[in-house]
């Protein structure tokens, strides 16, 4: 019924054969006005996708609930939040399929593949027809390529996995050879329904599964890939600028390269370390950090911990604070420091007189200091309270402030 909705509503005109299907939805190539179309239709009832739960409770937009019992309703709220997510890959220049249209569980979006038959082309078999216009474009598992071009693809799925992590927000969840399609030399990313915000509880656990999915991909192509931890600490380090950040990854891929002629030792030391790495939990905010204390004193005294938060949280090795870019301009100058002091002398002098004339409110001056001392926070607390037992005694009492706002009234109609 759907579908005979976005038909009678003017996005599509027809629809033609299944191109692909799923253990969550089908997909179909569609006709309209601006050309071919994809329509992904949602299973309901017949759905054997059901463990969703965790991709979608910890979003905003859900964040007083959803229909989990109904199967319709439920498959509506994937549908929108694919249909959301595209969008937002698509804003930010990411190759994607181009989201047009949703209602209730069917998405519509820009078909990807050969171009359509022109009308000034002949065709000698009416057979080449079906084989030009409805031939979707491949799959990344179902393409032959060269080591050079196997290479070049593996950098441009790891700068859209940082893309989609910094720019959109976004971790895809389910990133694989399956869910990349090959279109004009381009790596296109699909299937975005299940992708999380990049704070949710569950994101980095999905980030480190897709890392390790793509090296695992392209390591079987013969390409030099980086570890697991490698490419995870590329994707999530917040420091990195992004015009800098291409740069940055071949000097990653470059060291990794120099560190193919390791002893066995050495190699077998890497591999147990990437396991620990797919195991351990990782930290996304210092408040989650139980140990941090430990840690600080541990590397203080020269000793080397396998702590993975640092770079998540974009601070320095030595835990001494947060790291700042190269090019950052943190150190200020000694102009901009003066001008700073100046205004800050202004805008204190200016309190203070609008302070002495009596205009203005008044603005108490007991704040806590940081390592203040039990007696002198006892002081200030008593002061405090005799600051708002004297408000107390000036302020208007409710029934004279209702007896002035009636009598202001009367006099009004009057």
């Amino acid at each position: 019924m759907n579908i005979f909705k976005l038909i009678q509503r003017g996005y599509i005109t027809a629809v033609h054969g299944c191109i692909s299907t799923g253990k969550e939805a089908n997909v179909y190539r569609a006709s309209s006005k601006r050309g071919d179309v994809a329509v992904k239709v949602y299973r309901t009832s017949v759905m054997t996708f059901k463990d969703r739960d965790r991709y979608i409770s910890s979003e905003f937009r859900y964040r007083r609930g959803y229909c989990r019992k109904n199967p319709r309703k439920k498959i509506k709220v994937w549908a929108e939040k694919e249909y959301r997510n595209l969008k937002r890959i698509d804003k930010v220049d990411i190759a994607c399929p181009e989201p047009l249209a949703q209602l209730e569980n069917v998405v519509l979006m820009k078909f990807l593949g050969e171009k359509e038959l022109e009308f000034d082309q002949f065709i000698y078999n009416i057979n080449d027809i079906f084989d030009f216009v409805r031939k979707p474009s491949p799959l990344l598992k179902d393409v032959k390529l060269s080591a050079m071009e196997w290479d070049y693809h593996y950098q441009e799925i790891c700068m859209t996995l940082r893309s989609l992590f910094n720019k959109c927000k976004l971790v895809h969840a389910d990133l694989s050879e399956y869910n990349i399609i090959f279109h004009n030399m381009q790596l296109f990313v699909i299937d975005v329904a299940q992708a999380v915000e990049h704070d949710d509880s569950y994101a980095l656990e999905f980030l480190r599964r897709d890392c390790k999915q793509m090296n695992k991909f392209f390591s079987k192509r013969g390409v030099t890939v980086l570890t697991v931890k490698e490419l995870f600490q590329f994707v999530t380090d917040p420091i990195v600028k992004e015009d800098e950040a291409y740069f940055k990854f071949l000097e990653l891929l470059e060291f990794r390269q120099k560190q193919n002629s390791l002893s066995d030792k050495d190699v077998a030391k890497e591999a147990v370390d990437e396991e620990v790495f797919n195991l351990v939990h990782i930290e996304q905010k210092l408040s989650e950090v139980l140990t941090f204390e430990k840690d600080y004193e541990l590397v203080q005294a020269g000793e080397q911990l396998d702590v993975f938060y640092p770079v998540v949280t974009g601070m320095k090795d030595d835990l001494t604070g947060a790291k700042v870019s190269e090019n950052s301009s943190s150190d200020l100058s000694d102009e901009w420091v003066v001008v700073g002091r100046e205004e800050a002398a202004a805008s204190k002098k200016a309190s203070s007189a609008t302070e002495s004339f009596g205009k203005g409110p008044s603005v108490s001056l007991n704040l806590r200091q940081r390592d203040e001392s039990p007696n002198t926070k006892k002081a200030r607390k008593k002061l405090v309270k005799f600051e708002q037992r004297q408000k107390r005694q000036v302020k208007l009492r409710k029934y004279c402030k209702k007896r002035k706002q009636t009598l202001s009234k009367l006099a009004k109609r009057k």
